[in-house]
């Protein structure tokens, strides 16, 4: 009697843990290729915008920093113009990001509160583009003195044939 009990309890445990898992695995969904592409671009915005220029002084520090130094027309610490060097940043990021997903063209457009356009890389054709865009945008705040700007960072990647 004793073992047909524990044989009992076994059974009813191994029907607990097989349901519970059987449960686990029907919330469990394989990501589509939509999903993968939406948060790829939002992951590549999110790490160019937190790269480091190398550069001192807070104004310069991330590309997130130089974009925004760019739009108002300032230098870096070292003298260098942030404009020239946003560009030649986030083009060699863009452009070592591309290689891994060849067929995907880029634009990175910076936008005041307005959604006016103020300073843009890449290819300025996709955001009129009628084909399937995926596009991640981001605040970013620049502070002079005691006034804080926001702008927006948005980031389009468009299958290119």
């Amino acid at each position: 009697m004793k073992a047909q009990t524990s044989i009992v309890l076994i059974l009813m445990v191994l029907m607990i843990f097989g349901g519970l898992a059987l449960f686990l695995l029907s919330l469990a969904g394989t990501v589509g290729q939509e999903d993968y592409m939406n948060i790829y671009t939002h992951n590549m915005l999110l790490t160019l915008l937190r790269t480091s220029t190398g550069e001192g002084g807070r104004m310069c520090s991330e590309v997130s920093d130089l974009v925004t130094c760019s739009v108002v027309g300032l230098s870096c610490s070292s003298g260098v113009s942030c404009r020239v060097l946003s560009d030649s940043l986030v083009y060699g990021y863009m452009n070592t990001m591309q290689s891994i997903k060849p067929a995907y063209d880029w634009y990175l457009g910076v936008y005041d509160t307005n959604d006016y356009e103020v300073l843009s890389f890449g290819n300025n054709d996709i955001p009129n583009l009628k084909t399937k865009k995926y596009s991640a945008t981001e605040s970013v705040y620049y502070y002079l003195g005691t006034s804080e700007t926001v702008y927006n960072v948005r980031l389009m990647l468009a299958k290119t044939d």
